[in-house]
């Protein structure tokens, strides 16, 4: 099952539903596949494309709970792992916003359809690595003021990209003109 990030979803264990989902103390490791993803859908003609600002619906972060996998050799690791998959949902639906936003600002009239491929493949690549960075340095969520800072770094971005949310229509700046002097 897919769900699409929404401000008030918050992740439990219960949505790691894949069968390889573990908690046991005969583990000697641990790890977590997350299920989170960034997609890209679009339908329109080329005519189409050539007028529309507003690329919001066509990009989305989700988190597949069939695909989310937690081993852990308790709970209480198992639960920094699921604090851990929250921020990186949350950055996931940030790097969305990026990728809207660059469209908005950067989509021409005439803009070829490949400048949507060129704005994810950009943006989902800085998203991975900063995602391996704060496995790293969160150890897997279980430095809690790391992922918690992290976490309201994350929000705080959001905010400020809020016009770029799914369901939002960005407010279009109008250019100044300067008057000119006779």
């Amino acid at each position: 099952m897919k769900i699409q990030w929404k401000e008030d979803i918050e992740l439990t264990f219960e949505d790691f539903r894949s069968p390889s989902t573990q908690v046991s103390n005969t583990l000697s490791s641990y790890s977590i596949q997350s299920g989170v993803m960034l997609e890209m859908g679009y339908q329109m003609t080329g005519y189409e494309l050539m007028f529309k600002k507003n690329f919001n619906q066509a990009f989305k972060a989700t988190f597949n709970s069939n695909a989310a996998i937690i081993t852990a050799p308790n709970m209480e690791m198992a639960q920094s792992m699921v604090d851990y998959a929250q921020v990186e949902f949350d950055l996931a639906e940030l790097y969305t916003r990026k990728i809207r936003k660059e469209l908005f600002l950067n989509k021409k009239t005439f803009s070829n359809i490949s400048i949507f491929q060129s704005y994810f493949t950009m943006h989902h690549q800085k998203m991975l690595s900063e995602m391996s960075q704060l496995l790293n340095e969160s150890d897997f969520g279980r430095k809690k003021e790391v992922l918690e800072s992290k976490h309201l770094e994350i929000q705080s971005e959001l905010e400020k990209l809020s016009d770029f949310c799914f369901d939002c229509t960005p407010v279009k700046k109008k250019k100044n003109k300067k008057k000119r002097d006779s």
